[in-house]
């Protein structure tokens, strides 16, 4: 048998890709229609910069800072919650690859003689500088947040456009080597720290020599992103096929999830594999539950099982700091509009139910193991209610500091019976949002004044966050500023109720 040929013999990866395109074009792309793309680019790029500029020169004018009392400064905290994003958002995209090719790529390419660093090579292209692009537009949002002027706008945007660069060239790098890396959590984690100290304890740089340090941090970032794409970039053809094809099939799944609005399937799709145990682990509730009657034994081995799933997945522990963040954030400064706070409140509370229903949403996706357990559908889906109840009741009194911290009265006691409430009614809104039902995807459409709509698009998109928003109502009131009240406490009490029972009848049914 001879020897493979060395890839400097092979055919050129980037000219099979050109090929196809040319190929799969039904009609050659005309001037005109060349000229009204680059006239629609033109004039969203225009109308966005005019947009930026006039905050930015409105900023610039005034000579200082406008600036009311606040507890936070926006511009860093906007830093922290960028950060913390990020830091939410890496596992995702190792999952998705971050380099991928479509699925009928995937297919006919791979199979091909051909070297690999040309196929691959655009890919990884359009995805650094589509995290530039992102990292600069942020940057102009901070700067102008800030009143940095002009240029505070070029030297954050710069460096903004610069460290997302650099993230996803590390993310390509550890694909390329085939493991997963700490070090872009950790960092970005840091970031997300920094700039949350920031927040409180600094004012944010508007100074000359503050822009120029901020844009040679940014100047050293784009130098080892430049480092590390020519480390890594020659070395794409070295990623295994199956990897390739393995990521395009869950990238081309997620493109397919999101365009049907199935936003459950679409979470499994993201969510990282737990990571395997270490160690022996002594399974505390289990072995409470084994000196229990058989409901209660059942119930907490699901939960000691859903507490498992959850220690094992440490991103899920970052958005729910990252949805603490979001719902507290707006509260400490005091020149924040109600309206703002009660809205930032509720997505604070959407994104922790997400992240808390991760368990059920495994659990109805892989029912198996829970069919081997003597328990009945009750004792099931109050296992998984345990679990998201307790962390929900917990992260419910941390967004309450403000109102438990204020002027000692003896409201303090209603807020804290209404936000314990709460967490509990947000566990069975996890419950409801893990166990939900499919929707009939071939319903036909109904008629509406806007054209034909999905009968299932309510219940893919916001079946079970529905009742998290519901049961959130009287806490937005909270945060908002109103006074805490007996009706609040009642209100609350009914929400959790219904929430609760809604959670538990979702869960009982047959998957």
């Amino acid at each position: 048998m001879s020897d493979p040929p060395s890839p400097a013999g092979l055919p050129d990866g980037a000219a099979v890709r050109r090929w196809a395109r040319r190929q799969s074009r039904k009609e050659p792309v005309g001037t005109w229609k060349i000229l009204d793309r680059i006239y629609t680019v033109l004039i969203s790029v225009l109308v966005g910069g005019a947009l930026v500029a006039h905050q930015l020169s409105t900023l610039s004018a005034l000579g200082e800072r406008r600036r009311l009392d606040l507890s936070l400064d926006p511009a860093w905290m906007a830093v922290s919650v960028v950060a913390a994003v990020a830091v939410c958002a890496i596992r995702p995209l190792m999952r998705l690859g971050p380099v991928c090719l479509r699925p009928h790529e995937a297919t006919w390419w791979l199979a091909l003689p051909v070297e690999r660093v040309g196929l691959l090579r655009p890919v990884a292209l359009v995805l650094i500088a589509l995290a530039a692009c992102a990292g600069a537009l942020i940057g102009l949002v901070v700067s102008a947040l800030g009143a940095a002027g002009w240029g505070g706008a070029l030297a954050w945007g710069a460096a903004m456009a610069a460290g997302a660069a650099l993230l996803v060239i590390t993310l390509i790098g550890a694909q390329v080597e085939g493991r997963t890396r700490r070090a872009p959590e950790l960092v970005t984690a840091s970031a997300a720290g920094l700039a949350l100290v920031g927040a409180v304890a600094l004012p944010f740089p508007t100074s000359a020599a503050a822009h120029a340090v901020t844009g040679a941090v940014g100047a050293a970032m784009a130098l080892a992103a430049v480092a590390a794409w020519r480390r890594h970039g020659p070395r794409l053809g070295e990623v295994h096929d199956a990897v390739l094809v393995e990521v395009s099939l869950r990238a081309h799944s997620a493109r397919v999830s999101s365009q049907s609005l199935d936003t459950r399937a679409l979470g499994r799709l993201l969510s990282p594999e737990p990571r395997l145990p270490g160690r022996p682990c002594s399974l505390p509730l289990a072995a409470v539950g084994a000196v229990l009657p058989r409901p209660f034994a059942v119930a907490l081995a699901v939960a000691q099982a859903d507490l498992l799933v959850l220690a094992r997945q440490p991103q899920r522990w970052w958005r729910l700091v990252l949805s603490a963040i979001i719902a507290l954030g707006l509260q400490l400064v005091p020149g924040a509009g109600a309206l703002a706070m009660a809205g930032a409140h509720v997505v604070g509370v959407w994104l922790a139910v997400l992240t808390v229903a991760e368990p059920a949403r495994r659990a109805w996706f892989d029912p198996g193991p829970e069919e081997q357990l003597p328990g009945g559908s009750t004792a099931l889906s109050a296992g998984h209610l345990l679990v998201p109840t307790a962390l929900m009741s917990a992260w419910s009194l941390v967004v309450a500091l403000p109102q438990l911290l204020g002027p000692s009265d003896a409201r303090t006691g209603l807020v804290l019976a209404t936000m314990i409430l709460a967490g509990l009614g947000w566990g069975g809104a996890a419950l409801r949002a893990g166990m939900r039902p499919m929707p009939d995807f071939f319903e036909p459409p109904m008629p509406s004044p806007v054209g034909p709509v999905a009968p299932w698009l309510g219940q893919a998109v916001v079946a079970g966050y529905d009742a998290a928003v519901l049961c959130a109502a009287p806490t937005a009131l909270l945060a908002a500023g109103v006074t805490p009240s007996w009706l609040l406490l009642g209100l609350q009490a009914v929400l959790t109720a219904l929430v609760i029972a809604w959670g538990m009848s979702d869960g009982s049914l047959e998957r």
